[in-house]
């Protein structure tokens, strides 16, 4: 069996230079940030995705979805992704 989902989501773009361009968004209730960078001169893209901010202020409810989806994603700095 084969299934082909189609899909859209949006990113800002947060840097675009010479080197690469930067773009991310945040979505769903545990508040991912899912960062693409296209690195223009090796040729290359990286995808990354990390929480954008602490989940302990969501409602239990949100938390416990997050924790049963086995979310294990942590909170990262943001100089690895240069604004």
């Amino acid at each position: 069996m084969f299934s082909l989902d189609s899909d859209q989501e949006d990113y800002t773009v947060e840097r675009w230079d010479k080197k690469a361009i930067v773009a991310s968004n945040v979505t769903g209730i545990c508040r991912v940030r899912n960062v693409i960078k296209f690195d223009l001169e090796q040729k290359r893209i990286f995808y990354m995705s990390t929480l954008s901010k602490p989940t302990e202020d969501l409602p239990k409810f949100s938390q416990d979805a997050c924790k049963f989806v086995n979310m294990r994603l942590e909170l990262k700095d943001s100089a690895m992704w240069k604004k």
